[in-house]
């Protein structure tokens, strides 16, 4: 298994992302980031907990946590431990794929707007999860789209640091895993150097 195709299971952290083919773009206007939102909250709001987010031009980053198979079963009765990382995937493979036909038939184009399925590392350790938000956070700012966090739009910082809810993000339960406010911006300064680098 590839160490980018990590299991799915049951409320465990995990770091997932995935980009466009080659020069292809996932989001050419906002409208594309807005129906991708949608598309979001269809498929992988219900299966996930978001901890971070971060859609780029070609590209994305999640940072989330599955829920309890009791969760997942009050709408999909059939998951059970067994099947756990089949139904996932199956869910995400499902995600990438209305978002792609829906994209295809808007911008009038045909073939594989995704790379390959949506590649993901199990994050273990509270250090880790606090090191991967910061890493989806600052992806604007490190491809140089913006030169600093607070300017880019399409990512879940300015929401956690503000306190503002969304329909993905609990900035009160993300600032649980850093200890608090303080040392989320502390984090997210951009002298940061995680204890693992």
């Amino acid at each position: 298994m590839s160490k980018y195709s990590e299991a799915f299971i049951p409320e465990t952290y995990y770091h997932i992302f995935d980009r466009a083919n080659g020069d292809e773009l996932l989001f050419k206007s906002e409208e594309n980031y807005n129906f991708f939102h949608i598309k979001m909250k269809k498929y992988l709001l219900p299966y996930f907990e978001f901890q971070a987010y971060c859609l780029l031009p070609n590209h994305f980053h999640f940072v989330v946590k599955t829920k309890s198979i009791e969760e997942v079963q009050k709408l999909l009765p059939e998951i059970t431990a067994d099947n756990f990382n089949k139904k996932y995937l199956q869910n995400c493979s499902n995600f990438l794929n209305s978002y792609a036909k829906s994209y295809n038939k808007y911008h009038k184009r045909m073939g594989s707007l995704f790379i390959e399925r949506m590649k993901r590392v199990q994050i273990k350790t509270n250090q880790e999860i606090i090191n991967a938000i910061f890493y989806v956070h600052k992806n604007p700012v490190h491809h140089g789209l913006v030169p600093s966090l607070s300017d880019w739009n399409n990512s879940s910082y300015k929401i956690i640091k503000n306190g503002l809810e969304d329909d993905f993000i609990s900035p009160e339960s993300v600032l649980r895993l850093f200890g608090g406010i303080v040392s989320f911006n502390k984090v997210h300064d951009s002298s940061y150097l995680s204890p693992n680098q």
